[in-house]
């Protein structure tokens, strides 16, 4: 089955030389296990599972205090999904019968002897992979019925995060019936605590553990709240909350704390999921989401990766973040950058800084417009974006704004000296990256003139060199793909023609229709009925 795949056991016994022992044999069974932890009681248990569930508890019937019979009812009702193996000794053979009867996977008999523990621990992690494949394939099926549209909210969702493109995704999601129109916005960045682990117990698929969380989220957290998965980080979800009117908000905020420690034990109990949450302050315009993003994972890398809930601190001048995005001339900056233009750069820079009073906000602003450019100029943009050093340890080494301003030029530069040498790839790789940049971006204004622009190449020269390598015109291919993901939301969701051409970036449905037929033999509504029936 899956690679990292292991099951989780918490021993209670309250008799150290009887507990001691069972450790020790269990480290010597060759099973995916793992030892969570021991307690000496049950009431210690208890508490240790509301941190830290266990998929299998070895449970001894006869303790001081609550014992194990009085133990297993509240385990069947808090956690329902733990499997419980009981221990005992002769004399207490009326309990196991009863202790089956309340949910007891097995028993063993003490002295527990390793081969019986060996036989009882191997029949219940079947029964638990069973029925997690079972439940898997359940999710996964699901999923496959109805996984066009989720994955193009994710899409569109994900160019929020990027102030040019931010209003148009929210406008596409007003075609998907999702709906961002709030006077204000609260973000939460998620990260998920040990994603491979974590990832392992899902069939090593991220959308599983995804659906998992998102549901769970949905039932604790109030409405409207929307969350997606960010395209380039495994473990890592945003997730937009709607608010009021400032004036008005105070009051949910409060609810909304009591609220996410209840997503943290939910999370734990229900999904075996460990998060970290990094709450923003409230802002009002979606343009803001990204440098509200950018700011939120400084703040979480501060903070480390722990299972809690922190908050951004309170800044009077919050007001500015809403005004950066709309005031960034990216594309001065992006030219700049394309020529190395060190003059033009640096006055660029400086405007920044003289625009703002504070130099960590001008600071701040400089390397989110720079982070920006990078989409501008790279086909695969996140490889590069990774190499950035990160703007906390610029802000921990300078504080000044002349030696803020320095930094921000230096990092300027590395980007027009990366950014010049896209063209010195093969070919091969290079029509290979435009690829996966069409099938990705298919629905936003792909033309031959900006994705040649992106290696650096003349438009004439990519044309050709996209045709030898693919043995399709440019243009064609992206009518193809764009053709392919417009039947699929013909047909699977039964939406409109009109609203299709927005969802795969055709702005004219007249031109959607003449150019679906040309590519099917149907107009996109014939076709609908067609094959929908």
């Amino acid at each position: 089955m899956q690679q990292h795949f292991a099951v989780r056991i918490l021993v209670v016994e309250d008799e150290i030389g009887v507990r001691r022992s069972l450790i020790g044999k269990l480290r010597g069974v060759e099973l995916p296990i793992e030892i969570s932890g021991e307690a000496e009681n049950a009431e210690q248990a208890l508490e240790m599972m509301k941190k830290d569930m266990p998929d299998i508890v070895l449970l001894d019937m006869r303790m001081p205090g609550m014992g194990g019979y009085r133990f297993l009812p509240i385990l069947s009702e808090q956690f329902p999904k733990v499997r419980v193996i009981i221990l005992s000794g002769y004399s207490d053979f009326e309990y196991v019968l009863q202790s089956l009867r309340n949910g007891a996977e097995d028993y063993l008999l003490k002295p527990v002897i390793k081969e019986d523990l060996e036989k009882a621990l191997r029949k219940t992690i079947q029964s638990i992979r069973y029925e997690l494949e079972q439940n898997s394939r359940n999710i996964s099926n699901g999923m496959l019925l109805n996984q066009a549209v989720p994955l193009l909210k994710h899409q569109f969702m994900n160019r929020l995060l990027k102030p040019q493109s931010a209003l148009q995704a929210a406008e596409k999601l007003g075609h998907l019936g999702i709906s961002l129109d709030y006077p204000g916005y609260l973000m939460i960045l998620v990260r998920v605590l040990d994603y491979a682990k974590t990832k392992s117990r899902f069939l090593e698929e991220p959308e599983l553990v995804f659906f998992v969380f998102e549901n769970i989220v949905s039932d604790t957290l109030p409405k409207p709240i929307h969350c997606f998965p960010h395209e380039h980080k495994e473990g890592e979800y945003v997730c937009l909350i709607g608010m009021p009117e400032a004036e008005n908000s105070q009051s949910e905020i409060a609810d909304l704390k009591v609220l996410l420690e209840c997503l943290l034990d939910n999370m734990r109990q229900f999904g075996k999921i460990q998060v970290q949450l990094l709450v923003t302050q409230m802002f009002q315009s979606l343009r803001s989401v990204g440098l509200v993003y950018r700011q939120a994972v400084e703040q979480a890398d501060i903070a480390g990766a722990k299972a809690q809930v922190n908050y951004m601190g309170d800044n009077e001048d919050d007001d500015w973040v809403t005004e950066v995005a709309s005031e960034l001339d990216l594309d001065s900056l992006v030219t700049a950058i394309e020529d190395r233009n060190v003059k033009e750069l640096t006055g660029l820079i400086q405007a920044l800084f003289d625009r703002w009073k504070s130099p960590r906000q001008a600071a701040a602003v400089a390397y989110y417009a720079l982070e920006q450019s990078l989409d501008k100029l790279f086909v695969d943009p996140e490889s590069m974006r990774q190499r950035m050093p990160g703007l906390s340890r610029l802000l921990e080494r300078v504080s000044d704004s002349v030696g803020l301003g320095k930094e921000m030029l230096v990092l300027a530069v590395q980007i027009g000296e990366a950014a010049s040498k896209r063209n010195q790839g093969e070919s091969r790789q290079m029509i290979s990256q435009a690829l996966k940049y069409i099938e990705q971006y298919y629905f936003e204004d792909i033309t031959l003139e900006s994705i040649s622009k992106k290696f650096f190449l003349n438009r004439t020269y990519f044309s050709e060199l996209f045709k030898n390598e693919t043995g399709w015109t440019f243009k064609k291919y992206v009518n193809h793909i764009r053709t392919e993901k417009a039947k699929k939301l013909l047909v699977d969701h039964e939406l409109r023609p009109s609203v299709v051409a927005e969802l795969v970036g055709i702005k004219d449905p007249v031109y959607f229709t003449v150019l679906f037929k040309k590519m099917t033999g149907l107009p996109p509504g014939e076709y609908q009925k067609t094959k929908g029936g």
